[in-house]
């Protein structure tokens, strides 16, 4: 699964009664949001698997929800992650639509979510017929790229600074790092502004970077003194303190899966140990030719500093 992946399957269960009252503002309300919603994804790999799909990446979630009346309903969230033109797509929300509905006996609610990066709206209706006999299937489809920022100019909804981002992120291979700075600022800037707690925040904050990242790392730093001048205070923490956390969590995510992966590669546990060993000096190497200071390193990796120190004087021998 590729970190887009990950993000959009995680954003939907972290924000999903925003996500609901943003995609259905009609019907948001008719559920019991006191009752967790279930996420069946296990269940749907069982029921309809994607072994026929050659090209692209799908996301689907199957959710169980609880309606106002005391009614179940199922739920389909099908996301085309780095969507494509795909003549076959109505074809294939109608079989996940009666295959679902075949297993549980009940209403299917879907809703298609396409982020190709293409302004023509894939058909939103599957139909067959022949001899008189006629079948129409009918789902609501969201494409991103047709939700230009401006679309989303007041919406209080959190989900609206998702999807902005996620419009952002089709672009992101027309922007250099300037154009993504100044994006990724202004995406952070409504985010503080809505006041959000620490936590909704945090997450929030973990899918812009995954959509609007820099190619070059030391932007990073840029980035967090560039907000904190002009955000100084935030409603339950400062901007410093979130860009930093968040840094510093995906350091420490990277390491221990590099540590890992050279950890299964030996196959011992003296193998582990040293694959973990391996990687830090790796990472540490790698920032330090970046620009990174003994400091930063320090703290963004959790290593002593004299480790660091022996690994930049090596480095500097090396390049005498």
């Amino acid at each position: 699964m590729t970190i887009r992946d990950r993000l959009w399957k995680t954003i939907f269960e972290d924000f999903f009664q925003d996500s609901m009252f943003f995609f259905f503002p009609d019907h948001a309300q008719e559920i019991d949001f006191a009752h967790a919603p279930e996420f069946l994804d296990k269940e749907l790999s069982k029921i309809f698997p994607r072994t026929l799909q050659q090209k692209g990446r799908v996301v689907d979630k199957l959710v169980k929800i609880r309606l106002k009346n005391g009614a179940l309903n199922w739920l389909l969230i099908h996301i085309e992650v780095q969507g494509y033109h795909d003549p076959d797509f109505p074809l294939r929300m109608y079989q996940a639509q009666y295959r679902i509905s075949e297993r549980y006996n009940k209403p299917v609610a879907a809703l298609a979510v396409l982020t190709n990066d293409e302004h023509i709206l894939a058909s939103n209706a599957y139909e067959v017929g022949t001899w008189g006999t006629y079948l129409r299937y009918e789902y609501p489809v969201y494409l991103v790229s047709a939700h230009p920022p401006e679309a989303f100019a007041g919406n209080p909804n959190p989900f609206a600074i998702v999807m902005e981002t996620a419009y952002y992120g089709l672009k992101k291979h027309r922007l250099d790092d300037a154009g993504k700075m100044k994006i990724k600022f202004a995406l952070v800037r409504k985010l503080l502004h809505k006041g959000y707690d620490k936590e909704r925040v945090r997450k929030l904050l973990d899918f812009i970077d995954g959509y609007v990242n820099f190619d070059d790392i030391l932007l990073h730093d840029k980035f967090a003194e560039e907000i904190d001048k002009h955000f100084k205070t935030a409603p339950t923490m400062t901007i410093e303190q979130i860009v930093t956390q968040h840094y510093k969590r995906l350091a420490r995510k990277a390491g221990r899966a590099e540590g890992r992966k050279e950890g299964r590669e030996e196959g011992r546990e003296e193998g582990r140990e040293e694959g973990r060993e391996e990687i830090t000096e790796k990472h540490i190497q790698k920032m330090l030719l970046k620009g990174f200071s003994v400091e930063q390193i320090t703290d963004l990796l959790e290593v002593p500093a004299d480790l660091v120190e022996r690994i930049r004087e090596k480095i500097a021998h090396e390049q005498a």
